[in-house]
Order: C-alpha cells, then structure tokens, then sequence
C-alpha cells in the first residue's frame, strides 16, 4: 500500500493512502481529508472519508468540480491532479460520508505541490508508453555460467539524435536495474524515450515538453500502426534543483474499446525503426508543421471509437489533407491573361461604379479553380501509389468508380439532403470497413514515405502476414 508514485513504472495497479486538500488549503492541515488514490488503467480514483471543506454548500443532485486538488502521501510524496470531478458521495446517519472524484491527470513529486504545467520548467524530460518493452526486442540477457545476467551491451545503454536547427536532442535508453529480494535476484527493464533542450541558456516549459511529447507519440502510432497510451513523462534538474516530478495518465482511454497492454504485430518493427532513428525524427521535426496535423487527425480517427460511415469520412478528409499539402501545386499564372484580366477589372470598376451589379461581376472574373475536386484528390492518390498497393483495386476505372462513392458519401454526411441524391454512396457495413481498411493502409505508406523509409520497406510491412492489413492480402 505504501508504494511511492516517483520509483513505480505503474505497470500494474496501485492503491495509496494520503491526505486530500485543495490549493487554498495548504496552510491549514485542519481541512485536509483522508483517502485513496487508486491507480489503473481505467483511470484515477480518488476515495474520500471525508469530503473538502468548501466554502459553497453541496446542492443535492449537483457534484463538485475541481481544477487542481493536491494530496500528501503516507510516505511523503506529493500528488498533484488536476480536473477533478466528484462522481458519487453518500452521507451515512452516523455523520460517516464518501466521496468519489476521477481525474485524468495526475503528477507526483518529491518537494512541491504543482499547480501548473507552465511555471515548471525542465531542460529535460522522459517519457515511456505501454507495452514499449514489448516492441523493443533487445537481447537483455545472456548466460554467465549457471547464472542469467544483463547483457552488458544493452545496459544503461542511449542512443542519442540531435534534431538540427530544432534545439531537440532525442535519445532512446535502455536501463536495466537489478532487484534483491532474497534468495532471488531479479532485473526491472525500462525502455524509455528522453527529450532534451540543446539551448544551454533556455529551459522549457512543462506544458511545452508534454506538446512535443503527445507529437511523438503520434508519430509512433503511426509506426507501429497502433496508438499506446503514454505511461508517464518525469522531469528531472538534478545540477540546479533536486526537484522530481512525474506526470501520469496523459490520454484518457475510453473502457471497453480495446487493450492497449501489448502490442501486437507492429506495422514496423523494431529493427527497421532503429534503422531509421535519425532520419525518421529529423524528416518529422523538418516538416512538422506540415505532416503533424494530417498524423494528428490521422491517428485521433484510429484510436477513438466512432460509427464506420463517419471513420470512412475522417480518413478521406485525412487523404485530402495530405494531397493539399504535398501533392497539390499552384498552377503557374499566365502573365498575358493576368494582364488583361486586370484591365477588365479596371473597366468594371470605372464604368460600373453605381451598378449594383458591379461586384457580381468582379467575383465572376475574379474566380479561378484552385484545386482538383475531392473525387480527383483521392482518384490521383490511389492510382499514384506502387502496384501491390493499387491491386486493391481491380483497375483504373474501379478506382473512379471508388472515389465518386467516397465522395458522395462525404457530401452527404457532411451537406445532408435527399438520399435519393447521392445514389453511390456507401451503405452496407462489409463495404464500408473494407474501404477503411484499403484507405487506411493507402494513408500508412503515403505518411511513412514522407518520413524517409523506402518504399520497399513499407510495403514489405503491410503486406506482412502478421500485420494489421493481412486480410487485405491474403
């Protein structure tokens, strides 16, 4: 039971008593309530005993909301979670009363209570997600006569990169720490990912680390075709401060959807992935204001849970994101015609000056089609890519025929109307996850392309009789 937050990897469940009490009551241990904080992968628990001595009475049917409440722990550490939300209480005749709040965050630390992401500042941090050692596949072991022993190549081993021109520097670590419990012997691994600030004068912000931190982790979904929920991400300044935190449960996973303790089958894995390191963080980091919004929405589709026909609209609109973005170019302007364009514009303006008119006819010269129409994005996507990808489809006309029922299907869950207007659009649920599927594993090579793999590579991976697209192909 009293386990400290700072020295556990929360792999398992974990339950700690404490003493509860809002900001505002720091001072005054009198108001501090007793409790439970209870740890899993279903969320935050937080038992109260008791319940906060606020100042505004509870109203019966209304529960209390919080945005920061802190806890010190039998064993002296610090909570700190933040959104805070009763979820049940009951009174008891004898005065006896239990309170029950969740939160989705929690931090813990060993000299303060935290308010704020943004007035802690680091200048470095590091991060694990579940299931991490599981996709990283070292030899850790190997045998010293009769005995098993670290491997001494992959002890407290780092592999580090250095984001040019970004002031990042990411290292993948390795420690493996040795524990006694007599007569036994057992080693504890831990893989973790360590994010740091070249800038010898600067220091970022919590907030800011835990920014770059979710955008990584995005990019390793895309990696290994699977999201994994962040375990923690801890911050240490041991030259200037002693100061310890560790933040914990950084993404609310909805119950019932799916495990997220293992991974299985990873689109790529661990060994091409160490192979391209550099060059997949480096091309990230390059073009990040370009490729994290398309992995953003991208990923965010795969991991929340939603009706099929509205998965199928979020990963067109993900292709059309990508197409704009790296596909698309401005056609160059014809001189001449600009010209003389302007100088019937110039005309309109000077003769037509009172004519209602005027403007209507403005707009009409003004305009000029921009881009290819949504049905052409996507045809030009699926025709673009090598051929054991576009044999998912038996030709070119059947990749027409697909994209006007993509688009259709678009135009109608996003304008509404007659159905009777969009008579191609997909309705029968095989239908509907099979095009997912086919546009999902389109959107894999088209993404990790862009990220420096070949395009052997990725082909090789989702053709992979293990991976996520295996009834694709076989």
């Amino acid at each position: 039971m009293n386990k400290k937050f700072l020295k556990t990897d929360l792999q398992s469940d974990m339950s700690v008593k404490g003493l509860f009490f809002l900001p505002s009551q720091v001072e005054d241990n009198e108001d501090w309530a007793n409790g439970v904080v209870e740890y899993s992968d279903t969320g935050i628990v937080i038992t109260l005993f008791d319940d906060f001595n606020v100042d505004t009475p509870l109203d019966f049917g209304k529960l209390n909301q919080f945005d920061v409440v802190h806890c010190l722990t039998e064993c002296g550490e610090r909570l700190s979670f933040f959104d805070v939300c009763q979820n049940r209480f009951s009174n008891h005749s004898s005065g006896f009363k239990i309170s029950e709040y969740r939160s989705n965050l929690m931090i813990s630390s060993n000299l303060e209570y935290v308010s704020s992401l943004d007035t802690l500042r680091t200048k470095k941090c590091s991060f694990s997600f579940v299931g991490m050692n599981d996709w990283i596949e070292k030899d850790y072991y190997s045998n010293v006569g009769k005995s098993v022993m670290p491997n001494s190549d992959v002890k407290n081993e780092m592999t580090d990169i250095k984001i040019e021109n970004k002031n990042y520097l990411i290292s993948e670590k390795t420690l493996i720490t040795e524990k006694y419990q007599l007569p036994d012997v057992s080693f504890i691994i831990k893989n973790s990912l360590e994010l740091s600030n070249n800038s010898k004068e600067e220091s970022l912000s919590i907030s800011e680390y835990k920014k770059v931190v979710f955008e990584i982790n995005r990019l390793l979904a895309l990696v290994l075709g699977k999201y994994q929920q962040i375990e923690y991400l801890e911050c240490i300044e041991p030259d200037k401060n002693p100061l310890k935190i560790k933040i914990y449960r950084l993404f609310f996973i909805q119950q019932g959807v799916e495990s997220l303790k293992q991974i299985r089958s990873p689109l790529i894995d661990y060994k091409e992935y160490s192979n391209n390191f550099n060059k997949l963080y480096q091309c990230f980091f390059d073009q990040r204001e370009k490729i994290e919004p398309i992995i953003e929405n991208y990923i965010s589709d795969k991991i929340l849970p939603t009706f099929a026909i509205k998965s199928l609209v979020n990963i067109s609109k993900t292709l059309e994101m990508y197409h704009r973005t790296y596909v698309y170019t401005e056609p160059e302007v014809n001189k001449e015609f600009l010209y003389k364009k302007n100088k019937v514009l110039e005309f309109i303006e000077k003769e037509f000056e009172e004519n209602p008119v005027k403007d209507e006819l403005k707009s009409q010269l003004s305009f000029v089609k921009e881009e290819p129409s949504f049905s052409g994005k996507i045809s030009k996507l699926l025709k673009s890519v090598p051929d054991d990808l576009r044999n998912l489809f038996r030709n070119g006309k059947e990749i027409s025929k697909v994209s006007k029922r993509i688009t259709e299907t678009r135009n109608y869950l996003t304008h509404g109307g007659d159905k009777n207007n969009y008579p191609d659009r997909y309705q029968e649920i095989s239908e509907i996850i099979d095009i997912i599927i086919k546009l999902r594993c389109i959107t894999d090579y088209y993404l990790l392309k862009e990220l420096g793999f070949q395009s052997e590579l990725i082909i090789e991976s989702l053709m992979d009789y293990n991976g996520p697209y295996q009834r694709l192909f076989y």
